[in-house]
């Protein structure tokens, strides 16, 4: 398992390498993490496999702190729990914004959804308008995404709480 903390830094002084731009933990600087990501997609593979472990330590770090989620580093490769009920695996992320694909040996899955909330997910990321190839694969992109599902899945669970609760008394 890679050390989270160490590997975040080191994807901050790639980027801050060749952009002169640090990174701060916030979704407005995944865009600089997109670029040095597409300018990895040239490189061997050992590179493009430190690039992407050191990218999907500063992107789930990006998550944890945006949605409130947790690390899950129990199994194999490190994912991030997201309420209500979102699991990402940002390694496959960041291999996906480096190769341009979601299938391949390090693509596992990328993101999983609860049993419950499949079918709203599901239909808001089908009315999403259509990406373009480089915004569709980018971290910045994805990022986009899970704000949307995680705006729509909250608001369905509190509307769901709302019509359980009892009448007020007069």
């Amino acid at each position: 398992m890679i050390d989270i903390e160490e590997y975040a830094k080191q994807a901050i002084v790639y980027v801050r390498n060749a952009t002169s731009v640090d990174l701060d933990y916030t979704h407005e600087t995944l865009p600089l993490l997109d670029h040095v990501l597409t300018n990895a997609s040239n490189e061997r593979e050992s590179v493009q496999e430190l690039m992407a472990e050191t990218a999907a330590a500063y992107f789930g770090k990006v998550l944890v702190k945006a949605f409130d989620g947790t690390w899950d580093t129990d199994g194999e490769v490190a994912n991030v729990s997201i309420p209500p009920g979102i699991t990402v695996t940002p390694l496959a992320m960041a291999w996906a914004a480096i190769t341009k694909s979601d299938s391949g040996p390090n693509h596992a899955y990328s993101l999983e959804i609860a049993s419950g909330y499949k079918a709203a997910a599901k239909e808001l990321l089908a009315a999403m308008a259509p990406q373009t190839e480089e915004v569709y694969y980018s971290l910045g992109g994805r990022f986009d995404a899970l704000f949307h599902l995680c705006s729509v899945l909250r608001n369905e669970i509190k509307e769901k709480a709302e019509s359980k609760e009892p009448p007020q008394a007069t």
